[in-house]
C-alpha cells in the first residue's frame, strides 16, 4: 500500500507540469554574512565588558575567604594558648 502510494505520487508529479521547482543554495549571501559576522562582533563586545568585573568580583571573594581564614586560625591559636600570636622573635 505504501510503495503503491509514493509511485502514485511520483507519477503525479513527474505528470504535473505546473511543479514549483526550488532553487538550491549553495553558498551563503554577502548580508547574511555581514549579518552574522555584525551578530558575533556584538556578543564578543558583551562578552568583554563583563570579564574584568567577573575577575575583580572573584578577586574580592577569594581575598575575603583568605581573610576568614586567617580570622579562624587566629582564634584558634587563641584558645589554645590562651593569647594571641606575636610577631618576631
Amino acid at each position: 500500500m505504501k510503495m503503491k502510494r509514493t509511485a502514485t505520487l511520483i507519477e503525479d508529479v513527474l505528470n504535473n507540469e505546473s511543479v514549483i521547482v526550488y532553487r538550491i543554495r549553495q553558498a551563503f549571501t554577502l548580508v547574511e554574512l555581514l549579518t552574522v559576522i555584525a551578530i558575533i562582533g556584538i556578543l564578543a563586545a558583551m562578552v568583554l565588558t563583563v570579564i574584568p568585573r567577573v575577575i575583580r568580583t572573584t578577586k574580592v571573594k577569594q581575598a575575603k575567604m583568605e581573610m576568614s581564614s586567617i580570622v579562624t586560625a587566629i582564634e584558634a591559636y587563641d584558645q589554645d594558648y590562651s593569647r594571641y600570636p606575636h610577631h618576631g622573635g
